[in-house]
């Protein structure tokens, strides 16, 4: 388990339904109640007892055997005995035999988060400062060799590329000719494809930002259009279409002769 604190707001105790529904407490929910009760002020107040002022100082409190035992829905003898059982585990101390009882929480100051913020702040700089000592070191390590500023520079933020209309002067590089070769396309030529390209865009006028991605989207396009579209034949292509079927025919009647 780490160590460390968990301040929790007492108005959470006060009136939150969680806390405040009518239960039988547990042990711990009844040693936490008597913490809460303790008096958590340096300076001490006064409270009339049985008719009589009594000095409550820090980290004491005034709770009798019925008091508790409505409060955690225990009988009276549970609560004598968990008062008894706090005594023997020098959790408590109480200050006299007197009704009620006059409680006193054994190191209260380890449980109030006054006393705990300004002990430990000693300690919190020395170790903010160690890390910061630690971070500036491998900051000196990763600079090493560098001249001038030792201080590192934040990382350079990448804008997006602006939106922009086609240039009318739109050329292929080598790396779009390469590409082009690659994709084996059967159906379009890549002068006249680019072209008709960027025919369309300055047509269209839209802004887009990377005009490569956009060239090789179109290209695609073209090619599947290209493929998709039903050819015109000439005569020269029905010629051969007849003579095809013809062979084709005397295949299937005569079978193959060698």
């Amino acid at each position: 388990m780490h160590r460390g604190y968990l301040p929790i707001w007492r108005k959470f105790f006060e009136d939150h339904p969680f806390w405040t529904e009518k239960r039988k407490f547990s042990r711990a929910e009844a040693w936490i109640d008597i913490l809460l009760n303790a008096h958590y002020k340096d300076e001490p107040r006064q409270r009339m007892i049985n008719g009589k002022p009594t000095t409550i100082e820090y980290g004491e409190c005034i709770m009798s055997t019925r008091y508790c035992g409505q409060r955690w829905g225990w009988t009276q003898s549970s609560v004598f005995r968990f008062i008894k059982l706090l005594e023997s585990l020098e959790q408590i101390r109480l200050k006299s035999n007197q009704q009620p009882n006059h409680i006193i929480v054994c190191n209260y100051d380890k449980y109030d988060p006054k006393r705990i913020t300004h002990e430990s702040y000693a300690n919190q700089p020395r170790i903010s400062r160690e890390s910061a000592a630690n971070q500036t070191k491998e900051l000196e390590t990763v600079n090493k060799g560098k001249k001038g500023n030792n201080t590192p520079l934040p990382p350079k933020k990448i804008s997006p590329k602006k939106s922009c209309s086609i240039d009318p002067n739109f050329k292929l590089t080598d790396e779009m000719r390469s590409w082009f070769q690659q994709q084996n396309f059967r159906n379009i030529e890549i002068e006249k494809a680019t072209a008709d390209f960027i025919d369309y865009w300055l047509g269209v006028g839209k802004p887009m930002r990377d005009w490569e991605a956009t060239w090789r989207n179109g290209m695609r396009k073209a090619e599947q259009w290209a493929y998709s579209k039903p050819r015109k034949q000439t005569p020269e292509s029905r010629m051969e279409y007849n003579m095809a079927s013809a062979e084709e025919a005397k295949r299937i009647l005569f079978g193959d002769k060698k």
